[in-house]
């Protein structure tokens, strides 16, 4: 009994309609190339599966890691929002730590060319507990640094800058407290004291001038660099005299400036005797029981006690008040109408006077007021 058409294998080539056999021949090879492609011959039609999130996308070069995976701020928003926050850079930072580079560099420059005391460097050591609060006010803040937040760079180098300003404000304004300041000489009070003498011997600057304080005397080392050296003071008072004779101190290290600033009581007539390479006195304030400087410079006497002498060697211009009677010793320019003497000059006035000598070769110029 034989198979009836229907139940033909159509791949045998036995029975059947040729044609269709070779129909179904013709279509083998594609079914093949679909099962190779690992495509189910049965499954019908098939549809393009999304497949996870990224899959089947067109990514750019960008999207790719060193390797050549796809990245994960490619596929995750809130980690490609994280990574663009973090690439974010802020201008504070770099302004600040310049800022603190050019401080940094002109404080050095500042000491080294003598503009600047070397007790400068000093006074910044001694602030030393404000780097403890700064690096915990830092150390506070790198939790908030990691999450981003690149504005919050600027807070160390701001801190800094703020530390060293405050540090030379408070060395320029000289606070007593600082340890620029402990080299000064305070005097004794005043008391009962009237008469007071005071030689004063140093390589620099010198600064002279009256004030009110309860002290006889002040001796107060200038803030700019140089070599001279801490003051040393020798008293002898015995009221209502007192003498004081002040010096260099050896070997005065990093206490070293450009000179002395010099206060006087206003209490006191004083009688003062100067060696500096520069002087600047200014006695108009107070009574002058006499005067001798050396050095170049600006002298300003007021009432100087009748027959007292000024004794001037160097260049010099010298103010005296106008209307005292004063004889001149010596050669200096002097108003015109001052008249000619057999020693020098002299001025018109009452007979009770004081007098000024020029050591040869100085140069001094006198004026009045």
């Amino acid at each position: 009994m034989s198979d009836s058409p229907d139940s033909a294998d159509p791949g045998s080539g036995q029975g059947g309609d040729p044609e269709e056999a070779l129909h179904a021949q013709a279509e083998l090879p594609v079914i093949d190339e679909m099962v190779g492609d690992g495509a189910d011959p049965g499954a019908g039609d098939v549809t393009e599966d999304a497949g996870p999130p990224g899959e089947g996308q067109q990514l750019s070069p960008g999207d790719l890691s060193e390797d050549g995976t796809e990245s994960v701020a490619a596929t995750d928003p809130a980690a490609a929002a994280e990574t663009a926050q973090l690439k974010v850079i802020s201008i504070w930072p770099i302004w600040a730590w310049t800022m603190v580079a050019v401080v940094t560099v002109v404080v050095a420059l500042g000491v080294g060319a003598g503009v600047l005391s070397k007790t400068l460097l000093l006074d910044v050591v001694s602030f030393w507990p404000a780097f403890v609060v700064i690096a915990l006010i830092f150390a506070a803040l790198i939790p908030r640094l990691r999450k981003g937040a690149p504005r919050l760079s600027a807070v160390l180098p701001l801190l800094l800058l703020t530390y060293l300003g405050v540090t030379v404000a408070l060395h320029v304004a000289r606070w007593d407290e600082l340890p620029s300041t402990s080299a000064d000489v305070p005097g004794p009070e005043v008391a009962g004291v009237t008469d007071g003498r005071i030689e004063l011997d140093l390589v620099g600057q010198l600064v002279v001038r009256p004030a009110d304080q309860p002290e006889l005397y002040r001796i107060l080392m200038l803030n700019r660099g140089g070599d001279t050296g801490a003051p040393s003071a020798l008293e002898i008072i015995t009221e209502p005299d007192a003498s004081i004779s002040v010096g260099q101190r050896e070997n005065s290290g990093w206490f070293q400036s450009a000179g002395w600033d010099v206060k006087l009581s206003l209490a006191v007539t004083w009688e003062v005797e100067a060696r500096a390479d520069q002087v600047d006195i200014n006695l108009a304030a107070v009574s002058s029981g006499g005067l001798t400087v050396k050095g170049d410079g600006d002298v300003v006497v007021g009432f100087v006690r009748p027959g007292s002498v000024i004794e001037l060697d160097g260049t010099i211009d010298l103010v005296v008040r106008g209307g005292d009677h004063i004889d001149l010793v010596g050669k200096a320019e002097v108003p015109d109408d001052w008249s000619t003497t057999g020693l020098g000059r002299s001025t018109p006035g009452p007979s009770d006077s004081f007098t000024i000598i020029v050591k040869e070769g100085a140069i001094v110029t006198i004026t009045e007021r």
